[in-house]
């Protein structure tokens, strides 16, 4: 029943949206103000800048009138109007997802310039691909004498106006996602109400860049790179994948070892974020915890030299940078989100963090399978999609029946069993703008490229890491889930780990039941086994056949009588303790790692299982107040 309305209430938006020429999309003309127009008379079909303003007469609103034809499915149409002192402000921003129509009138047609603080034009900027516009004449909205509007009140209208915009946008984005089976949904984001000259260094595009494809509207779902979805080409992969279908630094040996998201908003610092990113979460994998780290992407803006906040930068080359020289904390050179000089960073600070090198991972052959495999074995990369940097944490694949989140909390889309996207990667990116720009995924873009060429080179951190506050004393070594394999983070395994430890690192160290890892992400499958992280107590007699690991901080009391059976044994962790408390553990198998400690009294018994022996390694504690061993 729930799916039957949404699916009445999507088909009631695709019915009644229709992207208009009037109300929103154009200017209120004021009492105090006149119209004036401007004859162009001329059909555009590339790029082309034009100057029609004679006189310095300041403005207060501007619109064109005219026709758009759409010669393409990937048409993109972009109309700026440029003032005196070099500001951008939109006009006319449409692509097939905004209009699908093939001819598309202007009547006054009007964005950002709904509304403008007197600016004084002097030019407008053209930029089409896939298609042509006729521009018939554009319209001025000038002040009479003695017209006054205050900055406070000009910006509450201009922002109730634009949401209003936005909001229209929203609805014909979604109607159009719904209608071509896409997986996204766009909604009111924080980028989506920014002026033009303000979102452009947000998303990363460049003067001579046609779209950002929406992405400023992105809240829900995968993001999708392509347009129309061919939806009777079935998907056919040319082989089986080498990895496993998913992976992801969120949730990996129980953890999550990225650090919090930012919010560069709305500067064109992602270059800064993504590498101090990346940086931060290698750090917590080489030294194996969470440092709760908080590095500085100011000085990366401010003292790298790679770039600026106000025009972007080469996330590759701030990566090399941290590697170089060190970054150092957050309260040594907090973000102001402005070009402000290396010389205001604080040199009272603590850490100063750094790694050995900046890599390009090499793509020659298949892309997609080295982005996985560096991604498993490095950490997280730094990467993103042209014109946005950012880490890229994990990837999933597309399968049928996934059910993806597309719009609000109701609106879903089901995977069906013919979708040509089975079996391809989407991949999982932390972002940085802010938690709330995506809604179901607190500040993460999910992103499904149809090809990898829209992807940006990726780079990974080349451990180790060096840090002014940590040595490679301070890399914790340990079997957390006791199954007897030890996770040491990123690197070769530490000095610091004790003699015991086996060479080969644990490919899970949140699940007893998974073993090591091979090349390409596969864990292997250990007989079932349960770990024991708090005071647990056996006592019924009854058998198990699990493998018991008590780790740092459990404890397992047996008063019943307890029998181990088949692969069943029990793995006594640093930190961990096995009381025999008045019971009997028949055919034990009992493995005790230094820092363990075994007790037993009021008459305990351990029987060890047939060929079996009870070694008592160095550093373990064996406490035998009343009972016996045999």
């Amino acid at each position: 029943m729930v799916r039957i309305k949404i699916i009445l209430y999507i088909c009631c938006l695709i019915s009644t949206i229709k992207l208009s020429a009037t109300g929103v999309f154009t200017f209120k003309q004021y009492s105090s103000s006149y119209k004036e127009k401007i004859s162009i008379g001329k059909v555009f079909t590339s790029d082309e800048k034009i100057s029609p303003f004679l006189n310095s007469k300041q403005i207060i609103g501007f619109a064109i009138s005219g026709t758009l034809t759409k010669k393409s499915d990937d048409y993109y149409a972009r109309v700026l109007l440029c003032d005196k002192n070099g500001y951008e402000h939109l006009v006319l921003e449409l692509y097939e997802e905004i209009n699908n129509k093939k001819t598309f009138s202007l009547s006054d047609y009007c964005e950002e310039t709904m509304i403008l603080n007197r600016i004084q034009p002097v030019g407008i900027k053209i930029m089409l691909r896939g298609a042509e516009m006729k521009i018939d004449h554009v319209t001025c909205l000038l002040p009479k004498e003695g017209y006054s509007k205050k900055e406070e009140d000009y910006q509450k209208e201009w922002i109730s106006r634009k949401k209003n915009q936005v909001e229209q946008i929203i609805q014909q984005i979604n109607a159009y996602n719904y209608e071509n089976k896409r997986l996204w949904g766009a909604d009111v984001t924080e980028i989506s109400i920014l002026p033009w000259s303000e979102k452009k260094k947000v998303l990363g595009i460049a003067d001579d860049c046609i779209n950002g494809r929406g992405f400023e509207y992105y809240a829900h779902g995968i993001f999708e790179f392509e347009r129309k979805q061919e939806s009777n080409i079935l998907y056919q992969p040319l082989r089986n994948s080498l990895f496993p279908p998913s992976f992801d630094w969120r949730n990996r040996h129980g953890r999550n070892w990225m650090t919090s998201v930012k919010n560069q908003t709305p500067g064109s610092g992602c270059w800064a974020f993504a590498s101090v990113g990346v940086t931060e979460a290698i750090a917590n994998l080489y030294y194996n915890q969470d440092l709760s780290l908080d590095l500085s992407e100011q000085e990366v803006i401010s003292c790298s030299n790679c770039g600026s906040n106000a025009y972007g930068g080469t996330s590759a080359d701030a990566l090399q940078w941290i590697a170089d020289y060190g970054i150092s904390e957050e309260s040594a050179f907090p973000f102001v989100n402005s070009d402000v000089p290396c010389s205001n960073k604080n040199n009272t600070y603590e850490e100063l963090m750094r790694f050995n090198d900046a890599i390009e991972i090499p793509t020659n052959q298949n892309k997609e399978d080295s982005v996985k495999k560096y991604l498993i074995q490095k950490g997280p990369l730094l990467t993103g999609y042209t014109g946005h940097a950012m880490p890229l944490v994990g990837y999933n694949t597309i399968q049928a029946g996934d059910t993806i989140r597309i719009y609000g909390e109701t609106l879903f889309y089901i995977i069906s069993q013919n979708d040509s996207r089975i079996g391809q990667t989407y991949w999982i990116y932390k972002n940085s703008y802010g938690t709330e720009s995506y809604f179901g995924h607190a500040g993460y873009a999910y992103i499904y490229f149809n090809t990898l060429d829209n992807m940006l080179k990726p780079y990974y951190a080349e451990v180790p890491v060096y840090s002014n506050v940590l040595t490679d004393q301070d890399i914790v070594c340990e079997d957390a889930d006791g199954d007897g394999y030890y996770y040491w983070g990123i690197g070769q395994k530490p000095a610091n780990c004790p003699y015991w430890v086996p060479d080969t690192p644990d490919g899970d160290d949140s699940n007893i039941n998974l073993g090591s890892m091979d090349e390409y992400g596969h864990l292997d499958t250990l007989p079932t086994g349960i770990t024991i992280k708090t005071s647990v107590t056996y006592s019924s007699n009854s058998s198990t056949s699990y493998r018991l690991g008590i780790v740092n901080g459990g404890s397992l009391t047996i008063t019943g009588t307890t029998t181990l059976t088949g692969n069943s044994k029990i793995r006594v962790c640093e930190g961990g303790v096995l009381v025999i408390d008045g019971g009997t553990l028949q055919n034990a198998n009992i493995t005790m790692v230094p820092g363990s400690q075994l007790i037993v009294r009021n008459n305990g018994i351990i029987n060890l299982a047939s060929g079996k022996t009870f070694e008592v390694p160095e550093g373990v504690v064996v406490n035998i107040e009343s009972g016996e061993i045999n």
